[in-house]
């Protein structure tokens, strides 16, 4: 979310790109995939030093969250595991009044203020001064 009022500089493809490849690099040493974390570094011609974030890396926690919010969603629910928080962000999201709403997102006015965390993740904060009037 972004602060109310503020712009906020929308990150390039290039930006995006090269944190992509930060990422599935951390991701590969974070498993223990050493040699094919190195190959990709040389096959992307990566010139630039790299910090690693703590194990188990941005991505295998996004990719966590992302599963867990798929298997939710009521058209797979029987047939995949998936946390009760996930279950819920579903179920909250789908008993909004969509005719009030342009998409799904917290930015809706239909949607009530709060938290919503999976996982122990927050990927989402609503308050009432970002709800568009």
């Amino acid at each position: 979310m972004f602060p109310k009022g503020k712009v906020s500089a929308v990150p390039s493809d290039g930006q995006a790109r090269e944190k992509l490849a930060l990422y599935v690099y951390e991701y590969l040493l974070h498993i223990g995939a050493q040699k094919s974390a190195q190959t990709f570094l040389s096959e992307i011609r990566w010139e630039k030093n790299i910090t690693l974030g703590e194990p188990p890396g941005f991505l295998h926690s996004w990719w966590c969250v992302f599963w867990d919010l798929y298997c939710a969603a009521p058209e797979r629910r029987e047939t995949c595991d998936h946390s009760s928080e996930a279950k819920a962000f579903h179920d909250y999201v789908s008993s909004a009044p969509h005719e009030a709403c342009c998409c799904t997102c917290c930015w809706c006015s239909a949607h009530k203020p709060g938290a919503v965390f999976i996982k122990g993740l927050r990927v989402g904060v609503l308050t009432w001064d970002q709800v568009p009037s």
